[in-house]
């Protein structure tokens, strides 16, 4: 009985290990969880889709009727273009079936047939597809049948009310050829924003080589460097309430015209993809009355986020204006400021009248800062941020502000003390959470099969964003180190108080201090070799050569001086020193797949030693 059982769950778990959700379907079937409930209470689904749409409706509404009647134009120069955009040119055959390849196999009940029998049948329906793309860009026309959007309501976060309907966002399933038709266009929008250099250089998202990641290295390496200098930052982290739901279509259309240089049939065929849309809300089987949107990009979108992003470029303008640092992310907007005992007054004034002139463009702009859910945090060390007590608290955006001890800021807990153990702690318990999983199903799978779910329920939350943790305190490391070797005990069912380093050698696991090394290192080769991001490439020197030696091809980066320890946690200094102990036969990989396999080589040597 006990080996059907294990056949079963073994089966059932490595025939879907390549899909997370259907994977985590199946260990939530193993260890017999019922589904938790993450709708509100309701007499019937019918009602409650349509309580959900009324709700949807009215909140953008409500912002948009406590926005002024006409919007008011940036005041900042426009961008120069020298290569407008037009027309859209063609999709070729190839170009098309590529797209529908490399899309996943989602299907809504708004497509005719499902998408993984579109995908087997492709030979003979990709002419017919390629042609009501090219139609459509040549047109200047988005079919009206692509316009509707099934919209199914998903709650923010798991600690948030379930009856209460404002905890919910809603998600758009789209069609899948329009999904496919708007990635067509968003690839043209990419090339000729890149022609014309007109990307906005401090927005992380949905851009290629960039991640929430590569964003937070940029704000730790300028705090880092601020601290070694004496100072201390004030970092603001802004929130926006519907951010994608309100955007302003007249607006938007303007901003492409007048900042991006996109006109005739590009410009109309954007028109035509943004009005007479409507939504129906979704839950099981029932579906509320087709509703009409008046503003906003539908989140579930491909050309949405890029939109929206092209939507807020004036803002990283306006905030240079006011001589102040920030990164954006989405709608995600992070603005600091170093700040000293001798002019801390005027940086809080500075600090205080950009947060206002922020909040001032983004009322113009139908867009709703959300002032109540805006963190503020003062990072540096104890006693730098103890000569500043008196300052506080302060009043920005009309409201008296304290200085938080943490924040969350793109996933990543960021302390007053810059140490990051609140961050390491949160993680650790959730890690051991999923490890506590593992363990309860372990004997029921494979050795393969336990380390596909340990890499995606468990070491993934190691390693995100564990970039940040170069050079920290190593009995903070050390807690890291213990999770991942309680998860190699699990995974290799060995005895609790077994040495674990022969099991992560027999896993392949580099410890996490390599991990963290490895990481770094990577993100450098690939800002090395593209260029991008340009805000880390921009960190990085080539050392002088005062004479020609063989040794010359190694191509050495120049290591800034600091002065603390800080400093060194600093990416413009921590990469330099990391990239330099590298050898030339790792550095001159030709490829990143290459270089990712002779640097674990490397870094494995190390930390295994024969």
């Amino acid at each position: 009985m006990n080996k059907a059982k294990s056949d079963f769950y073994r089966n059932m778990i490595s025939n879907n290990s390549d899909n997370p959700r259907q994977l985590w379907n199946c260990i939530n079937r193993t260890l017999h969880r019922k589904a938790s409930v993450s709708l509100p209470a309701h007499d019937s689904t019918n009602s409650l889709c349509n309580s959900f749409s009324k709700h949807f409706k009215d909140k953008i509404t409500q912002i948009h009727a406590s926005f002024p009647v006409s919007a008011s134009s940036c005041n900042i120069d426009f961008p120069v273009v020298h290569h407008p955009c037009t027309v859209f040119k063609p999709a070729s055959l190839t170009e098309v079936s590529k797209l529908i390849l490399s899309s996943p196999n989602k299907s809504c009940e708004l497509d005719p047939i499902p998408t993984f029998l579109l995908k087997s049948c492709l030979h003979t329906l990709i002419v017919p597809i390629t042609k009501i793309i090219n139609l459509s860009l040549s047109s200047g026309v988005f079919p009206s049948h692509f316009k509707h959007a099934h919209v199914i309501p998903l709650l923010k976060k798991s600690s948030l009310p379930a009856n209460d309907l404002n905890s919910y966002r809603p998600i758009s399933n789209l069609s899948f050829i329009s999904k496919v038709l708007e990635k067509a266009v968003s690839c043209r929008l990419n090339v000729h924003l890149n022609c014309n250099h007109l990307s906005n250089v401090f927005q992380s998202a949905y851009k290629q080589f960039h991640s929430t990641e590569t964003a937070l290295l940029k704000v730790h390496n300028d705090i880092a460097l601020n601290m070694d200098t004496g100072k201390v930052t004030a970092l603001t982290l802004l929130d926006l309430s519907a951010a994608f739901d309100t955007i302003d279509y007249s607006v938007l259309l303007d901003r492409l015209s007048d900042w991006y240089g996109i006109s005739g049939t590009a410009l109309t065929w954007i028109r035509s993809f943004l009005i007479n849309r409507f939504q129906s809300i979704k839950i099981r089987k029932c579906f509320s009355k087709a509703v009409p949107l008046f503003c906003g990009v539908p989140q579930g979108s491909v050309l949405g986020p890029l939109l929206f992003t092209l939507y807020t470029t004036p803002l990283s303008s306006l905030i240079h204006s006011h001589k102040l640092d920030h990164h954006l992310y989405a709608d995600d907007t992070q603005v600091y400021i170093s700040l000293s005992t001798a002019d801390t007054d005027l940086s809080l004034k500075q600090l205080g009248d950009c947060l206002s002139d922020i909040s001032g463009w983004m009322t113009n702009n139908k867009l709703r800062l959300n002032a109540n859910k805006t963190d503020f945090i003062i990072i540096g060390t104890s006693r730098q941020r103890s000569k500043l007590t008196h300052f506080f608290p302060t009043n920005i955006l009309s409201h008296s502000i304290t200085p938080s001890d943490t924040v969350r800021n793109l996933g990543v807990t960021f302390d007053s003390d810059f140490n990051f153990r609140k961050h390491i702690s949160l993680t650790c318990r959730s890690c051991f959470y999923h490890i506590r999983d593992l363990r309860r199903i372990r004997r029921y799978i494979s050795l393969s099969v336990a380390k596909t779910i340990a890499t995606a329920l468990i070491t993934s939350r190691l390693d995100y964003c564990n970039s940040l943790l170069y050079n920290i305190a190593s009995k903070d490391i050390l807690k890291l180190q213990c999770v991942q070797n309680c998860l190699a005990r699990v995974v290799t069912r060995s005895p609790r108080f077994s040495h674990s380093v022969p099991l992560l050698k027999s896993l392949h696991w580099l410890p996490v201090q390599s991990r963290i090394i490895f990481k770094l290192c990577t993100i450098a080769y690939q800002t090395l070799s593209s260029g991008e991001p340009s805000y880390l490439f921009s960190m990085l020197s080539l050392a002088p050569k005062p004479r020609e030696l063989r040794s010359s091809g190694f191509h050495l980066l120049s290591v800034p001086r600091v002065k603390t320890h800080a400093g060194t946690r600093a990416f413009s200094v921590a990469v330099p020193t990391l990239w330099n102990s590298l050898s030339e036969h790792v550095k001159s990989s030709n490829s990143i797949v290459s270089f990712r396999h002779h640097l674990k080589t490397h870094l494995f040597r190390l930390a295994y030693p024969s």
